[in-house]
């Protein structure tokens, strides 16, 4: 049995521990004559003999830890003969402690199994020393199953530290062995999207005693498996995996921390490459820790094994083993102050198992990284597409102008002047969500034409005619004109000269102003 780190049957009371002068735990005996609790647990009603219960006044909180507990504050009674109405509010530790430090460390057992609603007597879970044990059938019209067990060990940390009737600290952490054998197998062509609830089982409440008061803290499992994606023949593969993790929230300083770690090992069996595939099976275990039956911390954690194949100049494929996994807590038996936490991805790990078949990627092959072209150069991108498992739909595109080409190559002359972040991207034929591609950046400058000042050039050569000419050239091959009128100034002049540049348009005038 799990039970708290103090001793339920002589809890006594701590130095650490104040309970609110309005308190009222409610004995077994009261809580034998409770005859009706409405689904919010604002209406209770108990026969009058519940002598205790007939003493509660308005704004009492009340407490019990028979059953999966009760926490609720009073708002007011109605006594008759045979009866005793007590309609009541929501209440939050916080309103029971004005201070309180407890903690519970423990593993789940399943001998503490109290009821389990299994969609079949196959699907019951069964117990292998301390884990819990579940077949897994799966199966969807058409010729798709997700057969196999998943086996896992759970141990929950909790620790609540109240001050002053305010959460100061608490930390809620699952820590999960979980062994997934799966296999998954489609016999057709079909899209698939499927995902069934194969077990639902509640735990004997977990009892945490402070200062008197009962803790009460179910715990309630649910197993979830599920098969996603798309196959258009015969296929079949398997993996199983162990995976480790721990997963939760921690609340301190007024804000909530993740609680992650994970490993996992792998054996599978490859695919037979027969079909374009790419499905994903999937089976895992969501924890629900209720307090007092109602809201706590929560976590799910969900084993998986993903095959991609793609028959298309040659066999290829992948098998990928992984495990996705997310915590939270939800708050309103703690603090209502407090707001709830959650994070459905706070654990994602995947893991390449095995491949077959080319699969080096995609990349640019020109032109080169960093290079640059004048305005309305025509420029030529071209692609090494090694990749054959599927991913065959090029797209160019432009961090300026967008869109600017498909295929294997493009050419372009139209590219904004500016720096272009060109990024060559690779669409998987059946997962438009698989990217694969490479990037480069290349620079498109402004074509800019020079006005040359002779007189500078060729300041000792007196030739008017020259004085009074612009001579303007148009990169690229403006430096050669450059350097064959220098040459020539140099030779008719006798001595070296300086060529001074100053930007002009095609009607720019000579001399320019000064």
């Amino acid at each position: 049995d799990v039970n708290s780190d103090d001793d339920d049957a002589n809890p006594g009371d701590s130095d650490e521990v104040i309970v609110a002068d309005n308190v009222r735990v409610l004995e077994a005996s009261a809580m034998e004559h409770l005859t009706y609790t409405s689904e919010n647990k604002d209406e209770l009603i108990f026969g009058s003999q519940a002598e205790q219960v007939s003493d509660l006044k308005p704004d009492d909180i009340i407490v019990s830890g028979e059953g999966e507990g009760l926490l609720r504050r009073v708002i007011y009674l109605e006594n008759s003969e045979d009866q005793i109405v007590v309609r009541t509010s929501e209440a939050s530790l916080t309103n029971v402690f004005e201070k309180c430090n407890v903690s519970f460390s423990g593993t789940l057992n399943p001998d503490d199994i109290e009821s389990s609603d299994s969609r079949s007597e196959r699907n019951r879970p069964r117990r292998i020393s301390e884990e819990f044990l579940q077949s897994i059938s799966i199966e969807q019209d058409g010729g798709v199953s997700l057969t196999g067990s998943l086996s896992f060990r759970t141990e929950l940390d909790i620790q609540i530290v109240i001050e002053d009737f305010h959460m100061e600290y608490f930390k809620a952490a699952v820590s999960m062995t979980e062994t997934a054998a799966l296999k998954l197998r489609a016999d057709y062509e079909m899209s698939i999207g499927i995902e069934k609830e194969l077990a639902d089982f509640r735990l004997r409440p977990i009892v945490l005693w402070a200062g008197g008061i009962p803790i009460v803290i179910t715990p309630v499992i649910r197993i979830v498996g599920g098969i996603q994606g798309h196959v258009n023949m015969e296929v079949e593969t398997s993996v199983t995996q162990k995976a480790t993790l721990t997963a939760g929230a921690e609340y301190r300083n007024q804000q909530w921390n993740d609680i992650s770690d994970s490993s996992n090992e792998f054996d599978f069996s490859p695919p037979a490459p027969t079909a374009n595939a790419d499905a994903k099976g999937y089976v895992g275990a969501a924890l629900d820790f209720l307090f007092y039956g109602s809201a706590g911390p929560y976590v799910n954690a969900y084993p998986y094994l993903r095959a991609q194949i793609a028959l298309l100049s040659s066999p290829c494929w992948a098998l990928y083993g992984g495990i996705d996994a997310g915590a939270g807590v939800r708050v309103k038996l703690l603090d209502k102050e407090m707001a709830d936490y959650g994070k459905s991805d706070m654990i994602s790990l995947e893991e390449l198992l095995k491949k077959a078949g080319t699969d080096e990627g995609t990349s640019v092959t020109s032109p080169e990284n960093g290079s640059e072209f004048d305005s309305g150069d025509l420029i030529s991108f071209s692609s090494r597409n090694d990749d054959i498992c599927g991913f065959e739909y090029l797209t160019w595109t432009s961090s300026i102008d967008g869109l600017i080409g498909q295929g294997s190559s493009v050419s372009r002359s139209d590219l904004s002047v500016g720096t272009h972040l060109i990024s060559l991207s690779g669409e998987h034929y059946l997962n438009p969500e698989l990217k694969r591609g490479d990037q480069i950046q290349i620079t498109v400058k402004e074509d800019v034409k020079y006005c040359y000042d002779l007189q500078e050039v060729c300041r000792s050569y007196g030739d008017e005619l020259m004085l009074s000419s612009c001579l303007c050239w148009t990169f690229p091959d403006s430096d050669e004109k450059i350097s064959q009128f220098v040459s020539a100034c140099e030779a008719m002049n006798g001595e070296p000269v300086v060529a001074l540049g100053v930007q002009c348009s095609t009607d720019a005038e000579y001399p320019p102003e000064d």
